[in-house]
């Protein structure tokens, strides 16, 4: 399977990954990714853009938080977003909040190139953030797939 057989419509992977990168860097999500999982338990200095504890936001890319075990938590503008297993938070590009980064945390952030995002972003929204997608996700984090693999599952974790 090609790269130009792997997102619907008339776009192209090809097309979104060049969107992407066009004039923009991203330290979270690397080269041709469409989307990227880190876990917030621990402050990164090699990845300034991480969620932490304090007030922010990221104008370059949405985020998805939600708890990979136990509970977290994820304030977005005032409101409080208690995350238990298979709950998470949409929240789009350049939307102040702060992430539980403490290490007894299980919150988990997956970052996602608003190019890759072909809904409506609308606003911050509770989201369901199931086993199978959950599984998905921490394949893409820690096993090297082949660039049609990445492509392929990225999609459907997006969809």
């Amino acid at each position: 399977m090609t790269a130009a057989m792997i997102t619907p419509g008339n776009r192209t992977a090809a097309d979104i990954v060049a969107e992407a990168t066009e004039g923009t860097a991203d330290t979270l999500i690397p080269g041709d990714y469409l989307l990227t999982l880190r876990e917030l338990r621990y402050r990164s200095p090699l990845e300034p853009e991480m969620c932490t504890e304090r007030p922010h936001r990221h104008d370059n890319h949405h985020v998805v938080f939600f708890a990979m075990r136990g509970t977290a938590q994820v304030d977005v503008t005032g409101s409080r977003h208690p995350l238990t297993l298979g709950q998470g938070v949409f929240v789009p590009a350049g939307v102040e909040h702060t992430a539980d980064t403490s290490p007894t945390s299980t919150l988990t952030a997956v970052y996602i190139r608003p190019s890759a995002w072909e809904r409506s972003v609308g606003t911050v929204r509770d989201v369901t953030v199931n086993t199978a997608t959950r599984e998905m996700l921490t394949l893409l984090a820690y096993r090297g797939l082949s660039r049609d693999q990445r492509f392929r599952a990225q999609r459907l974790c997006l969809d």
